[in-house]
């Protein structure tokens, strides 16, 4: 996620999730070929592919985050095109941002989840990254703008 917009009432961060994308274009580009290329019946796939690319690139969300201090509410948007989904949550119920890891197929993935006084937690982005690093740093500046203290890492080791 990047931050799009940054004040002292507002953080707005937003994810395009380009991999997806491109993706879709590698595909449609290779469905074009096929069926400029072929003849039927090999180039039905080529059309496959089309049609393929064209579903990934409909369904490829866009994940927007916005925190308001002036309404006192966190917004989660998830669009796509033919769809929006909205949720809200209070700023004040947060009491922690936390960067959590998961492993899949021995890789190791991380992503930043908020987390209210409830004990619930809420995943900032439902995509993940392997790079541990923005992944904190864009937790530390949601700590800094919701003026959070800084929890100690679990990997902090005091040297003397």
């Amino acid at each position: 996620m990047k931050i799009i917009q940054q004040t002292s009432e507002t953080l707005v961060l937003q994810e395009k999730l380009l991999g997806i994308w491109f993706l879709g274009l590698g595909t449609a580009a290779t469905g074009f070929f096929i069926v400029m290329s072929f003849e039927s019946p090999v180039d039905l796939f080529g059309g496959v592919c089309i049609a393929i690319a064209a579903l990934v690139a409909t369904l490829s969300p866009t994940e927007t985050c916005g925190f308001d201090k002036t309404t006192g509410l966190i917004t989660m948007r998830r669009q796509h095109w033919f769809s929006q989904r909205v949720q809200q949550q209070k700023l004040s119920e947060i009491t922690d941002v936390r960067v959590e890891p998961y492993t899949v197929m021995g890789t190791q993935f991380f992503r930043v989840s908020l987390v209210f006084s409830s004990g619930q937690t809420l995943a900032v982005t439902r995509s993940a990254s392997t790079d541990k690093a923005a992944k904190q740093t864009l937790a530390q500046q949601i700590q800094n703008f919701l003026d959070l203290e800084t929890a100690e890492p679990d990997t902090a080791v005091a040297i003397r």
